[in-house]
């Protein structure tokens, strides 16, 4: 896979945050975070802070099959708890957890399952999942840094919900510096997941609540990847452009 991005220049991240897929749908929405306390402890050295966020869409569901499935809404909150520690002058170690909700349509109107017998396929029936999720996780990090330009590190993360979804990762990385303030950063993501209770990739009988979306399933895998990030100049909101390889 080949990215092309304008972003921020601090635009970085300490968490691996597992993101939901969001529906292939039509929809419109608002979206807000609030960092509301950030305290600094041990004279500077370490950083407890605290956030919420708050997702609202307005959905106009299309079908599998071509017709209308109406409008819903999907309301999604998260709380979340962030503690950062310089450990010395070139190590800092990051911890965070974050509690989410979802509530409302929760599926993809574009999913289905097949139905099967003795014979092969019988039919397809809609993808159909509750209404409410309720998922926790945890974050960590540690990144070294022996010199300007240069740096180490590791990501890990866990996550789990009351659909029955473990997921566990790990991803080292590396930073280097290029010749004119550019970098490039590669990294190595471990990830396996246990699939949820809806899950079912032979579905034999109609249940309450069935998918095949293999997001939901269970799997292990490992992937490389590498970016390069150019610096755009001095101005007034400073930005970079970042290349990404990674399969």
């Amino acid at each position: 896979c080949l990215q092309l991005a304008i972003a921020p220049a601090e635009a970085t991240s300490g968490q691996l945050l597992h993101q939901s897929r969001p529906p292939n749908l039509g929809s419109v929405g608002f979206a807000g975070e609030q960092r509301f306390a950030e305290e600094h402890l041990a004279d500077g050295d370490a950083t407890l802070s605290a956030s919420v966020q708050v997702r609202v869409s307005f959905l106009d569901l299309d079908t599998w099959y071509g017709a209308s499935g109406g409008n819903d809404l999907l309301a999604t909150n998260a709380f979340g708890l962030s503690w950062r520690q310089n450990l010395s002058p070139s190590v800092v170690a990051q911890l965070g957890g974050q509690y989410t909700r979802q509530d409302g349509y929760l599926g993809d109107s574009f999913n289905y399952v097949v139905i099967v017998g003795g014979s092969g396929p019988l039919a397809a029936a809609d993808e159909a999942l509750p209404d409410v999720r309720h998922r926790g996780q945890a974050n960590g990090r540690l990144r070294w840094s022996p010199g300007p330009g240069t740096a180490g590190g590791l990501d890990v993360s866990y996550y789990a919900d009351n659909w029955g979804v473990r997921h566990v990762s790990a991803e080292p990385n590396v930073t280097l510096p290029l010749p004119g303030a550019a970098s490039v950063r590669t990294w190595w993501r471990l990830s396996s997941q246990d699939a949820a209770r809806y899950f079912d990739p032979r579905v034999t009988a109609l249940e309450r609540y069935r998918t095949q979306d293999s997001d939901l399933g269970e799997f292990a895998m490992n992937s490389a990847g590498a970016s390069v990030t150019v610096p755009r100049g001095e101005r007034v909101f400073p930005d970079e452009l970042e290349l990404s390889v990674y399969g």
